[in-house]
């Protein structure tokens, strides 16, 4: 136990040891940062101390360059103002000079101021003829000169020059040069010759295909055109014909004679209604001779289904139906009582435009098919 004890103080003051060094070491960094930090401080004063100084003597610089100026302005100042006073005083002494001259031309005689004209006029004659003397002999040395460029040209004649053609093979292969381009030339006007007469069979060729052609499409215009009229003709005439037999054909209502009459259009209308009755879609594309088509093969339909059926269930139904017609009518007719209601006069009809060749076309059919019935 006493030794453990021992082992365990020794451990502790191994670490107290060991924190100690480390906290030594800590301080001895500390103390080397205080110091780095020192001489880094020692150093910015330093470096701020040679600032400032040379701030300050850079200053002294200036301020003494200001005293200079200042007192160059100066002296130049004093300079400039004795000089304007030594320029008035010789203007001053210049006004007094012109009046002493004007003085003494006044009391001068006439004659010397003739004399130091004519010697003034006899300096500028012999100037004039200085310079007309300079002028002659420029005039003499140019003369010469176009004296010498002309016997210069004259003495050189073209027909000085040498010959291109010294031997008479210079003259053979410039020929025969000339020939050959020659022979070029003509090779290629035949030859464009050539294709021009071709290009004009061309054209004549095309030109006699096209009047054919043209020609052609003419005739089958003018038949087209007799073919319409034909056409058209044949549908006025169907067309007037259908009115015509329009207006003759009545149906009775219900099949009773002497009925009412039906124009095509409420038989046409009739015709819809009965189709779509038979389960059909109402569809105004359909024609009423295709409606008509549609409700027979309906009917057929519908007939075969009754051929199929028992004789005895036919027979009942159709006695059903008897009955339920017998009693329809024998039901009492009820009269009417009190005024007779008096109608508005009719408007005036409008005039019906002429329908179009299809409506007539398909009225024709409709008209044949209601024949065929009929027979």
């Amino acid at each position: 136990m006493l030794q453990m004890s021992l082992d365990t103080k020794r451990a502790e003051i191994k670490k107290l040891e060991e924190r100690a060094r480390q906290r030594e070491e800590a301080l001895k960094k500390s103390e080397q940062m205080l110091e780095e930090d020192a001489l880094r401080f020692d150093a910015f004063l330093k470096e701020n101390d040679e600032k400032v100084q040379e701030a300050i003597k850079r200053a002294e610089v200036e301020a003494k360059a200001k005293q200079d100026k200042v007192l160059e302005i100066k002296r130049l100042t004093t300079a400039i103002a004795a000089l304007r006073s030594e320029m008035n005083k010789y203007e001053e002494q210049l006004e007094d000079c012109r009046k002493y001259r004007e003085f003494l031309d006044g009391i001068t005689p006439p004659e010397f101021f003739e004399a130091q004209a004519n010697k003034l006029q006899q300096r500028k004659d012999a100037l004039v003829a200085e310079w007309q003397a300079s002028c002659e002999a420029i005039r003499k040395r140019k003369d010469a000169a176009l004296a010498a460029k002309s016997r210069a040209e004259h003495d050189i004649s073209p027909d000085d020059q040498e010959m291109y053609f010294r031997e008479p093979g210079q003259l053979l292969s410039v020929y025969q040069a000339l020939e050959e381009s020659n022979l070029f030339y003509i090779q290629n006007a035949q030859e464009t010759e050539e294709a021009l007469e071709e290009l004009r069979t061309k054209y004549r060729d095309t030109k006699q295909r096209l009047d054919g052609e043209v020609a052609s499409l003419n005739g089958q215009v003018a038949s087209l055109r007799g073919a319409i009229d034909a056409a058209q003709g044949k549908a006025r005439r169907l067309k007037e014909r259908t009115i015509e037999d329009v207006g003759s054909l009545t149906l009775a209502m219900g099949g009773a004679a002497g009925g009412p009459a039906i124009s095509l259009d409420q038989l046409t209308t009739k015709v819809a209604e009965v189709y779509v009755r038979c389960g059909f879609d109402a569809d105004k594309s359909v024609g009423t001779l295709q409606m008509l088509t549609n409700i027979e093969s309906k009917l057929e339909e519908y007939l075969g289904i009754v051929d199929g059926m028992s004789p005895e269930f036919v027979e009942s139904s159709e006695k059903s139906r008897e009955k339920e017609r017998r009693r329809r009518a024998s039901a009492p007719v009820f009269k009417k009582q009190g005024k007779p209601t008096m109608f508005r006069s009719q408007p005036p009809k409008k005039k019906v435009e002429e329908k179009k060749d299809e409506r007539a076309d398909e009225e024709a059919e409709l008209e044949a098919y209601l024949a065929r019935d009929m027979v």
